[in-house]
């Protein structure tokens, strides 16, 4: 049963990844959401949906959120580093690249998360 479960979130994750994505780059980060929100609750301990939905929130001009969603994926495992190549690569979060905020959640992901 439980190999029958880790499948179907597996698949419903990536589904829900690529529509959300395609979602997201239609301009339609609302619904976009919607997707990425599933695909973290099927896989909660990657840090990628959080990603995401802070793109979203990000695309819709809301930082408070967007930096939510990198404080979920800095708990799901993500280091300083992988986050400030998130966060400059993406454009749709140059919203929060400026603010103590961010700066202080690049400490903390110092701290909880180092790379080796």
């Amino acid at each position: 049963r439980r190999r029958v479960f880790e499948r179907v979130a597996g698949s419903v994750f990536m589904s829900a990844m690529e529509t959300g994505w395609s979602l997201l780059e239609t301009g339609r980060p609302q619904s976009a959401l919607l997707f990425f929100e599933l695909a973290a609750q099927a896989r909660p301990r990657l840090a990628g949906p959080y990603l995401a939905l802070a793109s979203c929130h990000g695309a819709r001009g809301e930082p408070k959120a967007a930096l939510r969603e990198l404080r979920r994926a800095v708990a799901a495992g993500l280091s300083a580093r992988h986050l400030v190549a998130a966060v400059e690569r993406e454009a749709r979060l140059a919203l929060v690249r400026d603010t103590e905020e961010y700066r202080a959640l690049l400490v903390q992901a110092a701290a909880e998360n180092p790379v080796p």
